[in-house]
């Protein structure tokens, strides 16, 4: 029953072409199986998951790199919005002008 309604759907059928054509189409049809999770009578989805061998590491550190960055980032904006309310409400002294020396007009 299950083969007939996989043939109805017409999805999952390979259609004409040239050899090359047709091992793109399988290709492409399996890998739709497979993330859409059709396929756990074949594979353990579970033992890909929490295998790491599968893991991207290089994504992984990546990531974990631009979290720590931004975090940082979030950190300096705070300290530099910090030291703006700081100037604004606690303005620095003023300080007298210093009068340039004029020559004499005498």
């Amino acid at each position: 029953e299950e083969e007939e309604e996989e043939v109805e759907d017409g999805e999952d059928m390979l259609q004409t072409g040239s050899k090359e054509e047709l091992a793109e189409q399988f290709k492409h049809i399996m890998m739709e199986r497979f993330l859409g999770g059709q396929d756990g009578d074949h594979i353990s989805y579970l033992d890909i998951d929490n295998n790491e061998q599968y893991d991207d590491l290089v994504l992984r550190s990546r990531d974990a790199e631009d979290a720590y960055f931004d975090e940082e980032s979030e950190e300096e904006c705070d300290s530099t919005q910090q030291i703006e309310d700081d100037r604004e409400f606690n303005p620095p002294p003023l300080r007298p002008r210093k009068r340039s020396e004029s020559p004499d007009k005498s």
